[in-house]
């Protein structure tokens, strides 16, 4: 059976609700300073959005490990191979409804959970903006806004989190012209800034990767895709035409299956990379 049959037959065995966020590390004593804001994003506002974060949720906590460890030996592997700089990760879906910002908003998270390690959250879906919204930052300046305006400063926009280590950057204000934003040098400069950054993961949470071209856009720029799958209801062919547009154009891809119901002995089977 191939990988992408193992993947999409998963649906056979039931869809699990969203799960909750990880618990996550509270801020430090030496949190960075506000960069003007009156205070800090508070990711708990995402509840809203069925994102909630319960402390005691251990199962997901196991989950998310398991998922960013491979993750995270490719980044660093790439950076420290000298081959790029590894750090930019784009986590896009097939579909609408796959659940790629949970991934993304619950994966910076943990990453950011890690020992020497900063996460910069980007809401690089700039139609639908739900992370964006979630947070309650719809209406700040952001990705956008950055593109578009050389004035701006990429540090001026990064929003701190009331989690240490993880800043978020809002998908900024609605343009005919996101695509050619994304696709434009303004956001090689972008990306190539906060690659040269040491210890460095940056999310950027994407529209899907079928439905429109901004998505294609920023897999040409980014070291490595996440694919998010739903169990149940990602068919083998919107999977065979993702991936053969991604790799097509060179991307380094793995795969995730969402919304599936496994233990913990089996969740590691969940994560595929191509």
């Amino acid at each position: 059976m191939s990988i992408i049959e193992k993947a999409v037959g998963k649906a056979g065995r039931g869809a699990r609700p969203a799960a909750q966020p990880p618990a996550v590390r509270p801020p430090g004593p030496e949190s960075r300073p506000q960069a003007g804001r009156e205070h800090a994003v508070e990711l708990a506002q995402a509840s809203d959005y069925d994102m909630r974060q319960f402390a005691g949720a251990e199962q997901l906590q196991r989950e998310f490990r398991f998922l960013k460890r491979p993750l995270l030996a490719r980044v660093f592997g790439l950076s420290r191979s000298g081959a790029k700089p590894g750090g930019l990760v784009m986590i896009t879906s097939c579909m609408p409804q796959a659940g790629k910002t949970f991934i993304s908003f619950n994966l910076a998270q943990s990453i950011a959970a890690e020992q020497m390690t900063s996460v910069v959250l980007i809401d690089a879906d700039p139609i639908r903006r739900r992370l964006s919204e979630a947070l309650g930052e719809q209406e700040r300046p952001g990705l956008t806004d950055l593109l578009a305006d050389d004035s701006l400063s990429l540090d001026e926009l990064l929003a701190d989190t009331d989690l240490d280590s993880l800043q978020f950057l809002p998908a900024g204000s609605r343009r005919a012209d996101a695509t050619e934003l994304l696709a434009g040098r303004r956001m090689d400069d972008v990306l190539a800034d906060l690659s040269r950054r040491p210890d460095l993961v940056v999310l950027l949470d994407s529209p899907p990767v079928l439905l429109t071209s901004e998505a294609r856009a920023l897999a040409e720029k980014i070291d490595h895709v996440v694919l998010v799958l739903a169990a149940g209801e990602t068919g083998a062919a919107e999977l065979n035409e993702a991936l053969q547009m991604l790799t097509g154009i060179g991307a380094s891809v793995s795969v995730v299956l969402n919304k599936a119901r496994v233990d913990s002995r089996r969740y590691r089977q969940e994560y595929y990379e191509y």
